[in-house]
């Protein structure tokens, strides 16, 4: 195992958002460069936490004032081979500690829905929705619906399809052919 120094350096830019990326590569030829980006981040960030894991040991730094990293892989414990795999992690998370929640108050708050007067609803004045099973007697509508196809052609293709609703309500189109190709599709019409 070399005892040169192998440098992985690089810049880390920071996004608008706290998060966490990571870069594989392999060691190999002279030192590397790997820049790393924190939420798609186009600005350096001073204090960023920088890992690198190779073989199952890491070494760890931060930022500078640049958003540059250093990090030499002879420092590793049991060193470095040409070949061998490694991940540096970024991490621009804000970590708070020790915090006190005695000062949120927690109890649950309610929520009171109202009309436009601000006239609470309740049992007596009951919110204005009714559950129904389809929202409209509609063909388009995706409800809940049985559909029936009429085929009569030799090639298989439908001539009539047929949607009846929970409520009774029903509706078909027709499919209109030259030869195997569908020409024309009837708007839905209610029988």
């Amino acid at each position: 195992m070399p005892s040169t120094p192998y440098i992985v350096s690089g810049t880390v830019f920071v996004g608008s958002f706290e998060g966490e990326t990571k870069a594989s590569t392999t060691v190999s030829g002279s030192n590397k460069t790997v820049n790393l980006h924190v939420s798609d981040g186009t600005t350096t960030k001073a204090d960023v936490a920088v890992v690198l894991v190779c073989n199952g040991e890491e070494l760890s730094t931060t930022t500078n004032a640049l958003g540059q990293y250093v990090l030499d892989l002879a420092n590793l414990p049991s060193g470095y081979s040409t070949g061998d795999s490694f991940v540096i992690t970024a991490t621009d998370i804000t970590v708070v500690a020790d915090v006190d929640i005695g000062f949120y108050n927690p109890e649950p708050r309610r929520v009171i829905i109202a009309d436009r007067d601000g006239r609470r609803y309740d049992p007596t004045y009951p919110f204005p929705v009714a559950m129904t099973d389809v929202l409209h007697s509609d063909a388009t509508n995706g409800g809940n619906y049985e559909t029936k196809w009429t085929i009569t052609r030799g090639d298989l293709q439908p001539d009539k399809e047929t949607r009846t609703y929970p409520n009774g309500d029903v509706f078909s189109r027709t499919f209109t052919y030259s030869g195997s190709a569908l020409t024309v599709l009837s708007k839905w019409t209610k029988e």
